[in-house]
This record gives structure tokens, C-alpha cells and sequence, in this order.
């Protein structure tokens, strides 16, 4: 009896006495496919074809959606608030009260607005006053993009003074 410790026994054949059953040992295999073992290999090996195709073309079909969804990305500086847009809706609002400083350089771990996938010499880091992560931001023109939110800002500072 020890000897068939380590071993397995195959399955045997059912007999109309149930009492065999308790003794007989199954691979996992068996155990998680239950009594029907080749079904999902039959439906793998009808469909080969299709899932060939089928999951890298979920791979690029995902790829393509993303390049073209990236460049719909557009920013805006508002009156209360610099407006992160995709195709005209507005995603993402950071209030120009919340701004402390404006900067090129960025420290610490961002919230990434990107419209672009070289956005290096575009970027621009949003600093905020609640201590929150910086956002980044890229624009088509950063300088111009700057001025104006700067200029919002003074605006803003010299209408609470």
C-alpha cells in the first residue's frame, strides 16, 4: 500500500458498485476539466485560425486607437481654470487658484497630459498649491501657452489685491 503512495492510478472504468471510487486518485488536470477534458481542446483546435488572427489584431486595433486619440488631446487656459479637452470635452480641470508656479522642469511624480509622443521639448509642469502631484502638460507651443497663463494668473492675483 505504500509503495502506491506516490504514484497515480488512472480512473477506472464506472462499475455499478460505487465503492471503488473512493480509493481512486486524479490529476489536477482532470480534476479542473472535469469529465469532459477535451472540450476546450476541441474548441482550440477548431479555431486556431481565428485566434491566430484574433489577438494580435486586439493588439494593433488598441495601438491604432491610442495614436489616433493622442493628438485629439488639447489644452486651454480659461477663466477659472487650465482645461485639459479630448475631440472638444473637457477631461480635466486644474483650477488657476490652485496654480503656485509654472516651470520646464519637472521633480517629483506627474499626472501626464500628453498629446504627443516626443512631448520633451513641449512639456510644461503645472505646480500646485495643495501640495497635489504636479501635472504635465504638453502644448503645441509651450512658450506662447506659458504667457498666457501667466498673464490669467497676474490678472487673477490683481483682482483679489
Amino acid at each position: 500500500n505504500h509503495a502506491q503512495v506516490g504514484s497515480r492510478r488512472k480512473p477506472e472504468a464506472e462499475s455499478a458498485n460505487d465503492a471503488n471510487r473512493a480509493n481512486t486518485v486524479y490529476s489536477r488536470s482532470e480534476v479542473a476539466l472535469g469529465n469532459q477534458p477535451n472540450k476546450q481542446l476541441k474548441f482550440l483546435s477548431e479555431n486556431w485560425g481565428l485566434i491566430i488572427w484574433a489577438v494580435p489584431g486586439a493588439w494593433v486595433f488598441i495601438v491604432l486607437t491610442i495614436f489616433w486619440a493622442m493628438p485629439r488631446i488639447d489644452f486651454r487656459v480659461g477663466s477659472k481654470a487650465v482645461v485639459v479637452e479630448w475631440m472638444g470635452f473637457a477631461v480635466r480641470r486644474i483650477p488657476l487658484s490652485d496654480i503656485a508656479r509654472i516651470s520646464k522642469r519637472l521633480k517629483g511624480k506627474p499626472e501626464v497630459w500628453r498629446n504627443t509622443l516626443r512631448g520633451n521639448h513641449r512639456m510644461l509642469v503645472l505646480y500646485r498649491k495643495s501640495g497635489k502631484r504636479p501635472v504635465v502638460i504638453t502644448p503645441q507651443n509651450r512658450y506662447i501657452f506659458r504667457k498666457q497663463l501667466e498673464t490669467t494668473l497676474e490678472r487673477l492675483a490683481a483682482r483679489a489685491d
